[in-house]
């Protein structure tokens, strides 16, 4: 099966993955033309809908028979999304008669410019992703992935923290007792209630199962420069070996040392670059 697995089921396999407690009555959004065995990955989850830029034939069939032809399918305009490439948007919000208007975040991150490679696809995911989430935000990334995303806090530090459990979470689902509890629960059972056995599973084990945690190197982005030399610490705690992150900061020596103290490579990317 794996071996029939396309390019956009991959992708979207690894997308639900990356929380599946969360990924629950969503709505799926795609870059590209959804296939047939993605179509079938995407019928059997409970979710509302689906944005795409087009859809093959027997794929759309497979979409219009979920939730009893209730399933929204969205085709996009790829001419609208191609124009405000070109021209920029203006967003306007209005908060008790007060209206702000600014232009869009029409930022584009270039890997080349901050000394990294065009296909280093982690760094690419790692800062992408907080253009399009709620600040403060701080992702992590591992093998093109994106494991946990700690958005909307106060501070950055509980970005941190918030994005580092679920990484920790998503590592564990993948030990061998992990995998071993899953596969011994009941075929009957509806596949949120097995998400959250085995999120409860994990709970109950967790300092055993981090015993035996196998370790990858995580890439770590941050919208916002790391205030303090903290947010390094937290992150080292959950296997971060590099942070990209805008610096500018008074801070940035102190939380430089930090991160040669911890192994940890910096990429500074200039605020300005990133607000433009």
């Amino acid at each position: 099966m794996i071996q029939s697995l396309t390019p956009d089921a991959i992708a979207f396999i690894k997308s639900r993955s990356c929380d599946p407690l969360s990924s629950f009555g969503d709505f799926i959004c795609c870059s590209g033309v959804v296939d047939v065995i993605t179509a079938k990955l995407i019928k059997h989850e409970v979710c509302d809908g689906i944005a795409a830029v087009d859809f093959e034939p027997e794929a759309l069939e497979i979409l219009k028979s979920k939730k009893g032809g209730k399933f929204i399918i969205i085709q996009m305009d790829t001419k609208y999304y191609d124009s405000i490439l070109i021209n920029g948007w203006t967003e306007t919000k209005s908060i008790y008669g007060v209206e702000m208007t600014q232009p869009c975040n029409n930022f584009l991150f270039n890997p080349t410019l901050y000394g990294l490679a065009n296909d280093d696809f982690d760094a690419i995911i790692a800062y992408v992703i907080l253009k399009y989430s709620q600040s403060n935000n701080v992702s992590m990334v591992y093998n093109e992935q994106l494991l946990g995303l700690g958005c909307g806090q106060h501070n950055r530090v509980g970005c941190v923290k918030l994005s580092g459990e679920k990484t920790l979470n998503w590592q564990l689902r993948q030990s061998n007792d992990v995998i071993k509890y899953y596969k011994s629960l009941s075929n009957e059972l509806k596949r949120q209630e097995t998400v959250n056995l085995v999120y409860e599973y994990i709970d109950n084990n967790k300092e055993k199962l981090c015993a035996n945690l196998y370790t990858c190197d995580i890439t770590l982005g941050s919208d916002g420069f790391f205030p303090f030399a903290d947010n390094t610490v937290e992150a080292h705690n959950y296997g971060v070996t590099r942070i990209l992150q805008p610096g500018d900061s008074v801070m940035d020596d102190n939380v430089s040392n930090k991160c040669n103290e911890l192994n940890i490579n910096m990429c500074n990317i200039c605020a300005i670059r990133f607000y433009h």
